[in-house]
């Protein structure tokens, strides 16, 4: 676990516990019998030990939407799996796999992330051909337990508003130090003065779509039927740069996690690729950026 980065139930790694990964060898027997059982695994995968529920549905309803479910032979009320993200149950299945395929060193003693220069960072971001902005505030006096999901929430919030407002973002992340930051990369961060608004199929009634946008000030072109049968309008897109979008979802703090929401209106920034720059001089970020450019599966490095 530890040379795959998914040790530890702490929130900020959503990984395996000990207690887990004691009961998951004991139930199989051994670490090898463990390993390629979990090579087959899928998501919702039901572990029972001490065959506490009759039917895997039940268990699968109990804790819906889990990844693992590994009933707590103490507790069978408990998922003790329930810290698992799904990407870190699909890194442990993996790995599996490949181990079982090919047994080396880098599974359990993986290599250290190279740390990036400044020379090198502006390389890479150059070459990606993306453009990173880096919201950054003051990180609230909270335990890690607490501090994350309110980051990730935030992280969501503001993922699915940019999308709403037309811009890809290809990837993001959390930090968290003194300071506290949410990465976004966007794959296209300056959009045309025209957007499509999409409405319903011919087969249903599109009489109130077309109404609402045929007295929109917005209207450009439309409504017309595209080609995959469905009503389309034109109209102006407001906000056409990604900054002044991120900036405006910053301002409105809504949906964010409670915690963040009193620090960003504290103050923040939102720092460009310049900024990213400055920021290396914190060894924390530094570790965090430079493993955000360079991810990889730590077996691979």
């Amino acid at each position: 676990m530890n040379g795959a980065g998914i040790y530890g139930s702490e929130l900020k790694i959503q990984g395996f516990s000990g207690y887990l990964c004691e009961l998951l060898t004991l139930h199989y027997g051994s670490f090898q019998k463990l390993v390629k059982a979990a090579s087959r695994w899928k998501p919702g995968t039901v572990i029972d030990p001490e065959h506490t529920y009759r039917d895997e549905s039940e268990p699968n309803i109990l804790f819906e939407g889990q990844p693992l479910i590994v009933i707590d032979p103490v507790d069978p009320n408990r998922n003790v799996a329930a810290a698992v993200s799904m990407e870190n149950f699909a890194v442990f299945v993996r790995a599996c796999q490949e181990f079982l395929s090919r047994p080396r060193r880098e599974f359990f003693f993986s290599n250290k992330v190279e740390l990036l220069d400044a020379k090198t960072l502006q390389k890479i971001i150059k070459q990606r051909g993306t453009k990173v902005l880096c919201v950054v505030f003051k990180s609230p006096d909270l335990v890690p337990d607490v501090l994350y999901p309110q980051l990730r929430k935030t992280q969501r919030t503001i993922m699915n508003r940019l999308a709403q407002a037309g811009f890809d973002v290809l990837r993001s992340d959390v930090w968290s130090d003194s300071d506290a930051g949410i990465l976004l990369e966007f794959r296209v961060s300056k959009l045309p003065r025209v957007r499509k608004r999409i409405g319903p199929p011919i087969t249903l009634d599109a009489g109130d779509f077309i109404r609402e946008h045929l007295r929109s000030e917005k209207m450009l072109a439309g409504p017309y039927v595209d080609p995959t049968g469905r009503m389309v309008f034109e109209l102006v897109q407001e906000e056409t740069d990604a900054a002044d979008a991120l900036k405006r979802i910053m301002e409105k703090r809504t949906a964010f996690g409670k915690h963040v929401i009193e620090a960003v209106g504290k103050g923040y920034k939102i720092v460009d690729e310049s900024g990213l720059l400055k920021l290396l001089r914190d060894r924390k970020f530094k570790e965090f950026i430079s493993e955000y450019f360079t991810r990889r599966l730590p077996w691979y490095r």
